[in-house]
C-alpha cells in the first residue's frame, strides 16, 4: 500500500471513531400526509400537532394568505372494509378537514367527523351533504344517542362551516337542533 492509500485509510478510521463517539440523535418528526385529487405531499407537523394521514381526499379549498396556505378537505373511508356483513358492513366514515401550512410545515389542523357507522352520526339530513353557498362550505348532521333503558334516542344536529372569507378561523361547529325521539327498535326483539 502507498502512502496516500495508508493516510486515506487511517482518515476514514478515525472519522469513523470521532461519528462514533459524537452520539447524534435525530430528532423525530411527525408528519401529516396528504393524499387527494389535487395534493399528494407530506408535512412535517410543527409542535403539537398531531400526525394524521388523509387518502383519496377531496379538496374543496386551497387559499393563499400571507405566508399560510389553508386546505379544506372532505375524505371518506368504510367503516368496516374486510368485514361487509354485521354492524357497519356498509358503513362509511366521513371527515372534513382544515390545514393551515406554511412552505412545508403543517401549523394547525381541525377535523370535524360528519358521518360515522361506529358513532351514530348521520350526514343524510335535510341538505347535510357538503356544499358550497357563496363564500361558506357547510355540511349539515346529526349525531344520536341512544338510551336503552328509556327506550329513546336523543340527537343533536349539527352544522359545520368554513368561510373562505376568514380562512384563518378555521371550521365553525354550531349546534342547529336538539331533540328527543321515541326509539322504533325497542320492542323489536334480535332474531337468532
Amino acid at each position: 500500500m502507498n502512502k496516500l492509500g495508508l493516510i486515506v485509510l487511517l482518515l476514514m478510521v478515525v472519522a469513523g471513531i470521532q461519528a462514533a463517539d459524537s452520539k447524534v440523535v435525530a430528532k423525530k418528526q411527525t408528519v401529516y400526509a396528504v393524499h387527494s385529487d389535487l395534493i399528494n405531499r407530506t408535512y412535517v407537523c410543527a409542535e403539537g400537532v398531531e400526525a394524521g394521514e388523509i387518502k383519496d381526499g377531496i379538496v374543496h379549498a386551497s387559499l393563499l394568505r400571507g405566508d399560510s396556505r389553508y386546505l379544506l378537505i372532505a375524505y371518506s373511508y368504510l367503516s368496516r372494509p374486510n368485514h361487509p356483513n354485521g354492524r357497519c358492513g356498509g358503513g362509511v366514515e366521513s371527515y372534513l378537514v382544515w390545514l393551515r401550512v406554511r412552505g412545508s410545515t403543517l401549523v394547525a389542523a381541525q377535523s370535524v367527523q360528519f358521518e360515522s357507522c361506529w358513532s351514530d352520526i348521520d350526514c343524510d339530513i335535510s341538505e347535510g351533504r357538503p356544499s358550497w353557498h357563496g363564500s361558506l362550505f357547510t355540511v349539515e348532521y346529526a349525531q344520536f344517542h341512544h338510551n336503552r333503558d328509556a327506550q329513546t334516542s336523543t340527537f343533536t344536529n349539527h352544522r359545520a362551516s368554513f368561510d373562505s372569507t376568514t380562512p384563518h378561523k378555521g371550521i365553525q361547529v354550531t349546534d342547529v337542533k336538539t331533540g328527543t325521539l321515541k326509539d322504533c327498535d325497542a320492542d323489536r326483539t334480535e332474531e337468532q
